[in-house]
């Protein structure tokens, strides 16, 4: 476990776990960076912007979209990252509580986490707890430092008033046992919060201390519990992201003024609170827009005042709680009628954030995305193919399962659903290192033959041969039509697996000897490291689930992702010495691995990737394609210990390295987004992309069996254009696999529609 050592010695954090923070977490851009600082004797963790400036937790101004800050901790010198409480957001900091070398949590500790019941996770330091809830906590102090731990209680709406304001930095490390979902749990954090005052006595110093719920005029916010729901529900609504804007954000981005987006956040609070004027009075001076205006007079009216008058006089009817159900077709449960319907939320891409290692991998794709906008895993994943080619043949793991030791040989894939995913480029640029540090004779040619593959490959014979394709889709297709290429696949799975590959040819006759040639092509000792790409759509029709019992697909590495797009860099000398010290970098990887007379492998560390593979099994014996998804999986375990002997290879000392625990653990957070992307794509395999899309829509349809009202479908699938989204519903239709009913609520306008599972039943 990564943990503080001493006073004297900087802390060591642990690695931010990005795929384990939970979605509700990162739908708003409330996200910093930090690193360890010792400004007065004492470590702490101020929060920064990606450029470097300090960040505040009380000016929305300084804070960032959770991506922004994953690509700005992977280009280095950061420790974590960290989010800003605004409401309706809430979390409890338990200090001191996990026994280092045990790892046993404190009994009350572990009563907190049980009674708040909320997704909970270890902090950077590795011995204290955060659990991270919704709600709101009574007025009073906020924190104990004299209990049986030191306990920090805090809520988002001590933000809003620019005074207080709290941040906490985000692990990932999910406690096993508690909810992976971030909970409501204003009840619960009330308990607790009598609870340790009752427990102190009433010592006023050590109660929870910390401001109270406040706004920035000083008044004080009222904490009905009514009122934090519908703030909730507005969130939740069709047009939430305006609301939360506003509202949570303070931004006043697509309005004219600042006035303007003062009127057009009361209107909406007026809606909510059925033209309530003390209501809605009250849920705005709890809003990031409010300054000191508000309560400033223009004649006999304050501006709040007008501004609220405005609202109401200008607004429709009001929100008056559930709709309610006039004549009904077919019986709805009342939450279906609601457009701010939960929905299942939509998969995170495979891989959207990255934890990279330490060394050549977090340099190479540190420069890599200051020159092009392609994904990050996508350079991760080139990164490592990098490493494959540099450490050659020679490098092997002693395992009994292979009498000659398993060597370090890597395939990629990156399928990419657009040209955003700029895999030439990426190509390009991991084939350009490779080229300076092996030479041009490394990258074999394709020339449409496999004759003259072979006669390439065996000039590689015993040294490293890189095989880059930007399309390999049209190179499966024709492999898979049989004929002059149709023996190509078994030739790359014999390469792969370092075995000898022959082509025979018709024996020549030498005329001026009279006698016969052999002029057979041979590989004794292959070392074949493949870098491709693909179109999603592409790949995932032309490519089989036979492909990957074939074994073909089975040896490759999947990766997935998109980036944002960006105008094109210049070419800096600050970013070609960049790209000079990677060059260097792999050079010296090459050395090493050249030197490397014996590379051990623990058995603490077999015994982890043991426990990894069991974890990839159930995986893959939970996916709708088990016998597919069971090769890929079993490969990818054994994938994750070559990439931990690469990483092993940089400590190499007088030609002796060792696999560590933690060099497993970093090659298998690289891997979670392979695990994902592979299962998706083995999903896809063989199919239409339109089938695929129907599949998801289908499946949220029957996620719901008591009904999903129309837009919330169409939210729950937003990467849908509206004409394909009607022509998945109707292609479902015409199936019978779904059915469709209109819902009477008694409203004007055109009534709601919701679908159902199934065929449509008498009751229907």
């Amino acid at each position: 476990m990564n943990a503080i050592a001493t006073a004297e010695d900087r802390p060591v954090a642990l690695v931010p776990h990005f795929e384990g923070i939970p979605d509700a977490l990162l739908v708003w851009p409330h996200f910093m960076l930090w690193r360890y600082e010792r400004p007065r004797g004492k470590w702490t963790k101020p929060p920064f912007q990606p450029e470097g400036q300090h960040a505040s937790s009380t000016d929305p101004t300084t804070w960032r979209p959770f991506e922004d800050v994953v690509a700005a901790y992977v280009r280095g010198g950061w420790d974590g990252i960290g989010i800003a409480l605004v409401a309706p957001r809430s979390g409890v900091d338990l200090d001191n509580v996990v026994d280092p070398d045990t790892g046993e949590i404190h009994p009350e500790a572990l009563r907190v986490v049980r009674e708040i019941n909320s997704y909970t996770e270890r902090s950077p330091g590795g011995r204290g707890l955060r659990i991270f809830t919704t709600g709101r906590l009574p007025a009073g102090r906020r924190n104990a430092r004299k209990w049986q731990f030191p306990i920090e209680v805090y809520d988002g709406h001590a933000v809003e008033g620019k005074e207080g304001g709290r941040y906490l930095t985000v692990t990932g490390h999910h406690l096993p046992g508690t909810p992976l979902t971030v909970e409501e749990r204003t009840a619960e954090l009330a308990a607790l919060h009598a609870r340790v005052s009752h427990d102190l006595k009433g010592a006023v110093e050590d109660v929870l201390d910390g401001p109270a719920p406040h706004t920035g005029n000083g008044r004080q916010v009222d904490a009905d519990l009514a009122d934090v729901d519908l703030l909730e529900r507005a969130r939740r609504a069709r047009h939430g992201d305006r609301f939360r804007q506003l509202y949570d954000l303070g931004d006043c981005t697509g309005y004219g003024s600042r006035s303007e987006a003062d009127l057009a956040l009361c209107s909406t609070l007026a809606f909510w609170t059925n033209r309530d004027p003390a209501r809605t009075d009250r849920l705005f001076r709890g809003s990031a827009l409010l300054r000191s205006k508000w309560d400033e007079r223009h004649g006999a009216q304050t501006y709040g005042a007008m501004t609220v008058g405005k609202a109401i006089a200008g607004g429709a009817e009001g929100y008056a709680g559930r709709p309610g159900v006039g004549t009904v077709v077919r019986a709805v449960d009342a939450g279906v009628l609601e457009d701010d319907v939960p929905v299942a939320p939509a998969a995170r891409a495979p891989g959207r954030a990255v934890r990279l290692p330490a060394g050549f991998i977090r340099r190479y794709v540190e420069v890599a995305t200051q020159r092009t906008d392609a994904p990050v895993e996508a350079h991760t994943l080139a990164a490592v193919v990098v490493l494959s080619a540099l450490a050659g043949p020679q490098v092997r793991l002693p395992l009994a399962y292979k009498t000659d030791g398993v060597r370090l040989g890597f395939w990629a894939m990156n399928v990419v659903d657009s040209t955003s995913g700029r895999k030439t480029t990426v190509n390009e640029f991991a084939v350009d290192v490779i080229r300076q540090v092996l030479g041009e004779d490394a990258i074999l040619p394709w020339k449409g033959s496999p004759e003259a593959f072979i006669q390439a490959l065996a000039q590689r014979d015993g040294k490293t041969a890189v095989f880059a394709r930007d399309e390999y889709t049209g190179l499966l297709a024709g492999i898979k039509k049989g004929g002059y290429v149709a023996g190509l696949a078994q030739d790359f799975i014999r390469a792969y697996d370092g075995l000898p590959i022959t082509m025979g040819r018709t024996a020549k006759m030498n005329r001026k000897t009279g006698q016969r040639v052999d002029d057979t092509d041979r590989v004794r000792e292959p070392y074949l490291v493949k870098l491709c790409a693909a179109t999603r759509t592409s790949f995932v029709e032309t490519a089989t689930i036979e492909d990957v019992l074939d074994g073909l697909l089975a040896r490759f590495v999947f990766t997935s992702g998109t980036a944002e797009e960006r105008r094109a860099q210049p070419m800096t000398p600050a970013i070609e010495e960049a790209w000079r010290s990677v060059v260097d970098l792999a050079r010296g990887f090459h050395e090493r691995a050249g030197e490397l007379l014996r590379i051990t492998v623990p058995e603490v560390v077999l015994d982890l990737n043991w426990e990894l593979e069991k974890r990839y099994k159930a995986a893959a014996l939970a996916h709708p394609r088990p016998d597919a998804a069971r090769p890929a999986m079993k490969r990818l375990g054994e994938t994750v210990l070559k990439v931990a002997a690469l990483l092993a290879i940089d400590r190499t000392t007088a030609g002796v390295t060792s696999l560590e625990p933690r060099d497993l653990e970093a090659a298998e957070a690289m891997a979670e987004c392979w695990q994902a992307t592979t299962l998706d794509i083995i999903t896809d395999l063989g199919r239409t992309r339109f089938q695929a899309r129907a599949d998801k829509v289908l499946g949220t349809i029957r996620a719901h069996p008591k009904g999903i009202m129309l837009s919330a479908l169409y939210r729950a699938h937003r990467d849908l254009g509206q004409r394909e989204f009607d022509e998945v519903l109707g292609a479902l239709d015409t199936q019978r696999l779904i059915h469709s009913v209109q819902v009477q609520t008694g409203k004007a306008g055109r009534p709601p529609v919701v679908y159902f599972p199934g065929p449509p039943t008498e009751a229907s």
